[in-house]
């Protein structure tokens, strides 16, 4: 049993769903969904998460980037952010002031969540965005 405390933050029910499941098959007991910017707050406020998987196209307010900004704000949590494609290049310059990122596709593969999960959860994660 993994003891990571995850949050999960989309307002699709299918993506919310799918990603807890994987991440139960995975280990994973800790994890928490919350469907919109404020609930995602809340829930952070009560357990401090290790790790915050987001879709960016989070309707607001606040919005995806909005609540991923001030989640960080709180502490340095890693953020798997799940980006439509075809919104990639307009979101580019609202991630520049975050830390401790990495963008995937949304919905990821199980291959893409796995890294991505793996990787933003080991001690010595860069401090820059990675691209998965």
């Amino acid at each position: 049993m993994l003891t990571q405390q995850i949050l999960i933050v989309t307002h699709a029910p299918i993506i919310g769903e799918g990603l807890l499941q994987q991440l139960h098959r995975w280990g994973f007991q800790h994890i928490e969904v919350a469907d919109s910017g404020p609930a995602a707050l809340a829930a952070a406020t009560r357990q401090p998460p290790d790790l915050v998987i987001l879709t960016t196209t989070l309707p607001g307010p606040p919005d995806g980037l909005e609540t991923a900004r001030l989640l960080q704000r709180r502490g340095p949590t890693p953020l798997l952010l799940l980006q439509e494609p075809r919104h990639a290049p307009a979101q580019e310059p609202h991630l520049r002031p975050l830390t401790r990122y990495r963008c995937l596709p949304n919905p990821p593969s199980v291959e893409e969540l796995r890294s991505g999960v793996l990787n933003s959860l080991l001690p010595t994660h860069p401090t820059r965005p990675a691209q998965a």
